[in-house]
Parts: structure tokens; sequence; C-alpha cells
């Protein structure tokens, strides 16, 4: 509905911490669902025993929403 779908988890591509799809925090457009799973391909076909692994990403609504404790870097330069 806001053009999200949550990220897959998968071999190689995991959250850091359940809390993240628990809490709806693992959220993301297509696009970059995607390249998270291409990437993770790349990386294990190089490096068997690594995982990429992600933090926090966005709630499945509005765009814009506050996500606690990011609020300070809200403009992506710090």
């Amino acid at each position: 509905m806001f053009g999200r779908e949550k990220i897959k988890n998968t071999n190689f591509v995991s959250p850091h911490s359940y809390l993240t799809v628990i809490l709806n925090r693992n959220y993301v457009n297509s696009a970059l669902n995607q390249s998270l799973q291409d990437i993770g391909k790349r990386v294990n076909n190089k490096y068997p025993d690594i995982q990429l692994v992600y933090l926090d990403a966005n709630f499945p609504f509005i765009n814009g929403f506050p996500l606690l404790p990011h609020l300070s870097h809200s403009d992506g330069k710090k």
C-alpha cells in the first residue's frame, strides 16, 4: 500500500536483531530489497561464512514517520 515490502530474510540476508522484525522496522522498497538479495548472494558466494546483516530499515507506512532513536540524522548526513 505504501510501496514497501518486508526485507526477505534468507541464509545470506538477515536482521541484526529479531526485534527489528517484531517491531516492523524491516520494510524497504522493492528495488532496495532486490539489491540486498543480490549483494547478499554475491558476498555469500565469495565468502560463504559471511552474511549480510541489516539494522533498522523503515515501517511499512507513511514516508517521514519518525523512527526512534534516529531522529537526529533524518537528513542522511550524520
